[in-house]
């Protein structure tokens, strides 16, 4: 057990639980664990898109690792606690949770933050040129649907509310 997967463990725990043995799990593990890296938590991973958006496969080997041994980090870490600062983050992660529109499961709201992020911020070399018009557009394009605009525009809210995007990124709106 390294420190980097005990701390993956109990930030799984505080968001509710470890869980990899679903598609949703593991897709709400890669989320969560990409979105609190943006808040500051580092832990090491490199994401790069894949179907469902940001994704690592360092991540699922830890997970599946963890899961592995879970009976000794169920044990062993059952009175541990984590670091305010991460804490401070993970309240955040249930912040935007709070937020989701009712007919958008949990890991489907992670994965269409952690994607628009992605696309802005990480595969373009000018972010600045990338609007949420720009974004609707490629989610589409990575087969990304479900989505609807009033979804993208508030998970856009969402993520400037927290820094991780710009409001300037807007398209303007021309007056009538």
């Amino acid at each position: 057990m390294d420190k980097k997967s005990i701390g993956i463990y109990l930030i799984m725990k505080e968001l509710g639980g470890f869980r990899v043995m679903s598609l949703e799990d593991r897709i709400f593990l890669q989320k969560s664990i990409y979105l609190l890296q943006l808040l500051g938590i580092n832990l090491g991973y490199r994401f790069s898109w894949y179907r469902l958006g940001p994704y690592t496969s360092d991540l699922t080997t830890t997970a599946f690792q963890i899961q592995a041994n879970i009976d000794q980090y169920i044990e062993r870490f059952a009175k541990a606690a984590l670091r305010k600062e991460v804490l401070e983050s993970i309240d955040k992660l249930k912040h935007l949770l709070n937020k989701k529109p009712e007919k958008i499961e949990d890991h489907k709201w992670f994965e269409l933050l952690s994607s628009i992020h992605y696309l802005k911020h990480i595969s373009t070399t000018d972010p600045a040129t990338i609007t949420r018009s720009n974004i609707s557009t490629k989610l589409m394009d990575a087969g990304k649907i479900g989505f609807d605009e009033s979804h993208i525009a508030l998970a856009w809210d969402c993520l400037h509310e927290l820094g991780l995007i710009d409001r300037k990124s807007l398209p303007k709106i021309k007056p009538t």
